[in-house]
């Protein structure tokens, strides 16, 4: 699953905390089908999104989030 950013493990409410880079929204979707086929015992408890930065870690990114030259 390329679009796994980091994946770490708590010792809070959730065990597994999972961060990931989508290019669309309706890619959460298809997301959490694949991980509901992988991991069926795994529960997704909750999610959140983060809106698109021009910006990542200095390069300027397009508007597909693509680093540009």
């Amino acid at each position: 699953m390329e679009e796994v950013r980091l994946v770490t493990t708590t010792g809070g409410t959730y065990s597994i905390i999972m961060s990931v880079w989508l290019r669309r929204v309706e890619d959460m979707t298809v997301l959490e089908r694949q991980l509901g086929e992988r991991l069926p015992r795994a529960e997704i408890m909750d999610r959140s999104i983060v809106l698109p930065t021009p910006k990542h870690m200095g390069h300027q990114l397009d508007p597909r989030g693509k680093r540009m030259r």
